[in-house]
């Protein structure tokens, strides 16, 4: 009796390994996300015909359409990569494990039903 509870704890903690082993293959990527920021030109200021101070804005929020339009500005997007957490890349190493003990566990079950 004692034995076979041994098994059917290590079968259900290949199950666990497996499930383990899935979710960390699944969170396993860098996430891309894109956000549409705008930019503005940079605008000269004229004080007369010929003296020009450039006035640069940078990273300037658009509110709405409308200044968009008197800038002439298209949306582009700025990607942002998200990296997976360090932890992400051991799904090989309980995926392996997993199989390991459920595969020890059927064979042990097997040897003690004879």
């Amino acid at each position: 009796m004692r034995k076979k509870l041994v098994s059917v704890l290590m079968i259900v903690t290949a199950v666990v390994f497996l499930g383990l082993s899935f979710y960390l293959h699944s969170i396993d990527h860098p996430i891309t996300k894109l956000n549409v920021a705008q930019q503005a030109p940079s605008i000269p200021l004229r004080i007369n015909q010929t003296f020009t101070i450039p006035l640069y804005i940078v990273y300037t929020p658009i509110i709405s359409n409308y200044t968009a339009s008197i800038y002439k500005i298209k949306p582009k997007p700025i990607e942002t990569i998200q990296h997976p957490p360090f932890y992400a890349n051991l799904w090989p190493e309980t995926l392996v494990a997993g199989i390991i003990l459920l595969l020890i566990s059927v064979i042990l079950l097997i040897r003690y039903k004879s």
